[in-house]
């Protein structure tokens, strides 16, 4: 066992990718990067550089990176009032992560040791994934594009080109089965019930509502002994359902 975690430590070439730490990267696999502060880069890989030494700062993988839609402030109104309208009615914290999760393509590119990769993440474009927020749902490693901008550095929104699916190239492999995982999980929570559970350490609720998220489970008791915590997690709870 000691062994075979120390051989995933070394970076193995494989077809079309490398192998490391348990998770193939291929050639069109979306990653997350490490970033020095703030959320995490998000890059697609389109080359691996291999070197004569197993080291993993000596592998570097060259990625198109995306940048995140909600950073921008450049939206025009007819773009946010779907986004308004579904927080009027519904508060729903979900949707918010929609919003966050939301990219755009650019021709912008970086080249990385592989120590900086955090792991696999899965980008489609938004007219390939007709039940968006449920396809979000299942995994924070999933996100949509529905623009391509020349540059991360954005100065207009008339940059912007829609994207078709065939704009973006996705490993196959790795895109099959996300998708056929994401088929097997929706279908078991159709046939099972959620199991019931308590929180005893609520907190805010995040950890409940994280929980409930999977579709696996349903939080019908908490428990909080920070006043500050409970009203938060009353109001969040409040606002999700009403």
């Amino acid at each position: 066992m000691i062994e075979k975690r120390e051989d995933e430590l070394i970076p193995q070439k494989i077809p079309h990718g490398v192998a490391w730490k348990g998770v193939k990267y291929h050639v069109h696999d979306t990653i997350m990067i490490r970033a020095e502060e703030g959320p995490c880069h998000i890059g697609q890989i389109f080359r691996i550089n291999f070197s004569q030494s197993d080291d993993q700062d000596s592998l570097f993988v060259r990625v198109r990176l995306f940048g995140r839609i909600d950073k921008l402030g450049l939206r025009p109104a007819s773009e946010l009032k779907d986004e308004v309208r579904k927080h009027d009615l519904y508060a729903n914290i979900a949707l918010i992560q929609v919003a966050q999760r939301h990219l755009f393509v650019t021709q912008d590119e970086m080249t990385i040791p592989l120590s900086r990769v955090i792991g696999l993440c899965q980008v489609y474009v938004r007219s390939s994934v007709p039940e968006l927020e449920a396809w979000l749902e299942v995994s924070p490693y999933h996100f949509y594009a529905r623009y391509a901008f020349p540059s991360l550095n954005v100065t207009s929104w008339d940059h912007r080109r829609r994207l078709e699916p065939q704009d973006l190239l996705v490993c196959g492999y790795c895109a099959a089965e996300d998708l056929a995982e994401w088929k097997n999980n929706r279908e078991f929570i159709e046939k099972h019930k959620p199991l019931r559970a308590l929180d005893p350490f609520a907190g805010s609720g995040s950890f409940g509502l994280g929980m409930e998220e999977t579709g696996c489970v349903k939080v019908t008791h908490a428990i909080e002994i920070s006043p500050s915590a409970a009203k938060c997690m009353t109001c969040a709870i409040f606002s999700l359902y009403h």
